[in-house]
């Protein structure tokens, strides 16, 4: 029971949908981080291998050394003992000076390879300084993102935005070549299309000339990136404001479900010392209003879930906003609006006022779905007049009580409903009287 409160104490707090949203950005963080030492460390720390890049020369001189002691080996022998003395001295020479060139190649390697070891644990693994420093020359906020990322912050609180993934993501495409790069417009364009307003994308794909060389890609890249995120940050936003707006809504329904439950509860234990079990119509009456509220909490979270943050999302700020506020108005009038219906159905004018309002053949559809109901008794007037004409309702039988209960959640989901039929009935009387 605890458990079950405490979640519901966190939901209304709207904590359960943030730490959720914190926790899908904190892993894509920490993809972004893993990709951008991986490429950090194929194009920054390794260094070209010392048989393909001659920097200093040495295999160079390797190279010359072995194609002239292959000629002289090949070099016909001679019958002069002198000539031959001194080819096999020279011989003996080149191969000591190829000796000692790849002597030295190799040590230039292995000092190579010690080197990209020693930069890939320092890249790959974690560390207590402020961050690594291989990594370092980067612009200061991309640093600061690698800092927290190495040290935990993020995993000890710290929030992660998307523009810290924005930041890693424009990294990873500087150190990209042109097929990766090409790769990886693909991926974003995907992504892009399918969070934006069509419209935005179409608009996108039109101003855009074919990718040329690598800085042409990058520019595209750079917009989509930061486009792309903006979205994710607004989308994050609007889903808080829509949780924010209907968080009084649900605090009031416990309220609803309850109040109607003790009146159930205190109707039943009346009945059980009368000794009677029929349906009070006070316990109808406050079903309708219940229905009425219930249509009108359907309704209301169907525009909120309808409500799409693509396109210009401005305005979707401000309907968001204006709807917070309309929230628990709507579950009042759904309860009023029910009510008024069921007034109308009691008193026989619902029947009439669809007969004026629709067609004879619209008319002979919808009136057979109305209850069979109608208000018994004379009025003794005074103010509690109308409480006395509801209180003598009389029901044909129990399915017209079902209908009632039915068209009372119409009325709370369909706010309209009442409000349209009204004005259809006063327009369509202003053009008989004309």
């Amino acid at each position: 029971m605890n458990m079950i409160k405490d979640y519901w104490q966190t939901w209304l707090a709207g904590e359960t949908t943030d730490h959720e949203v914190d926790a899908y950005i904190h892993s894509s963080l920490a993809h972004l981080v893993a990709e951008y030492k991986s490429v950090y460390f194929a194009k920054c720390v390794l260094k070209p291998s010392p048989l393909t890049a001659t920097p200093d020369g040495v295999t160079a001189d390797a190279i010359a050394l072995s194609t002239e002691l292959a000629q002289t080996s090949a070099a016909p022998e001679t019958e002069d003992p002198m000539l031959s003395g001194l080819a096999e001295q020279s011989q003996e020479q080149h191969v000591e000076q190829l000796q000692a060139v790849f002597d030295a190649t190799v040590s230039q390697t292995e000092a190579i390879a010690a080197d990209a070891a020693q930069a890939f644990t320092t890249a790959t693994a974690p560390s207590d300084t402020p961050t690594d420093e291989c990594l370092c020359r980067a612009s200061p906020e991309l640093e600061a993102v690698l800092r927290s990322f190495d040290l935990g912050e993020y995993a000890r609180g710290k929030v992660p935005t998307w523009d810290d993934c924005a930041l890693l993501e424009i990294a990873i495409i500087k150190l990209l070549d042109k097929n990766r790069l090409k790769i990886k417009l693909a991926m974003l364009e995907s992504r892009y299309e399918a969070v934006v307003d069509p419209k935005k994308y179409a608009c996108y794909k039109q101003s855009v000339i074919k990718a040329g060389d690598e800085d042409d890609l990058k520019e595209r890249l750079y917009f989509l990136i930061w486009d792309l995120y903006w979205a994710y940050n607004t989308a994050d936003k609007v889903g808080q404001l829509r949780q924010r707006a209907i968080k009084p809504i649900l605090g009031l329904l416990p309220v609803i479900i309850g109040l109607f439950l003790v009146f159930l509860i205190i109707y039943q234990i009346v009945n059980l010392f009368l000794h009677t079990h029929a349906f009070s119509t006070f316990m109808i009456v406050l079903s309708v209003v219940f229905f009425g509220a219930f249509g009108a909490l359907t309704s209301f979270q169907r525009r909120m879930s309808k409500l799409e943050v693509r396109g210009e999302t401005f305005s979707n700020y401000l309907q968001l906003c204006s709807l917070g506020n309309e929230g628990p108005l709507a579950l009042f009038a759904g309860g009023f609006f029910s009510l008024l219906l069921m007034i109308l159905f009691g008193s026989g004018l619902a029947n009439s006022a669809v007969k004026a309002i629709f067609s004879d053949e619209l008319a002979d559809l919808v009136v057979p779905l109305f209850p069979k109901m109608q208000i018994e008794g004379k009025s003794e007037g005074g103010i509690l007049s109308l409480a006395l004409a509801i209180s003598h309702l009389n029901f044909a039988d129990y399915a017209s009580i079902a209908k009632l209960l039915v068209w009372s959640f119409f009325a709370g989901f369909a706010e309209a409903l009442i409000p349209d039929a009204m004005t259809r009935l006063i327009d369509k009387a202003k053009l008989m009287e004309k």
